[in-house]
């Protein structure tokens, strides 16, 4: 009922994959229970049923501890994007020792790429000076779009 992470990376997530932690509990998220993102260095106020999207294989985190003699509890429910299940496809649905034994020149391809992988899988996250133009890209929204003016924002 004291729900709290040491800092650490979810490893076997996709590294380009979102995870979503739920908060519950009954705490003052104003001064425990925050969420750290070291990497980015910010600490973030995190309240009872709160819910935060983070790329848990690529940015260490960690959150703070809530006070039990305060009566004060924290919990947490996480969902995550197993990296396993994008391996599988990438080895055409089946194991790394099937697509091993069963194309070993996929497989040696496949290994050689594997280091730098991750790397390319971060790069498909948008950078902070792209959000504007990636989220009128997704939306269908033009710039000259009245919609989208500054009045309506």
């Amino acid at each position: 009922r004291r729900v709290w992470t040491k800092k650490h990376v979810d490893f076997l997530n996709l590294a380009n994959g979102l995870c979503a932690v739920y908060s519950l509990g009954n705490f003052d998220h104003t001064k425990r229970g925050h969420l750290i993102l070291h990497n980015l260095k910010l600490i973030i106020q995190f309240p009872p049923r709160g819910v935060f999207l983070l790329p848990s294989a690529a940015e260490p985190h960690s959150n703070s501890r809530v006070l039990s003699h305060l009566g004060e509890w924290r919990s947490s429910i996480t969902f995550y994007t197993a990296g396993g299940l994008f391996r599988f496809r990438e080895y055409g649905f089946r194991t790394e020792a099937a697509f091993k034994r069963e194309d070993p020149d996929g497989y040696k391809k496949m290994m050689a790429q594997r280091d730098s992988r991750w790397e390319k899988s971060v790069q498909l996250f948008s950078k902070v000076d792209e959000l504007l133009q990636d989220v009128q890209r997704v939306f269908g929204i033009s710039q000259t779009d009245p919609a989208n003016s500054e009045q309506n924002t």
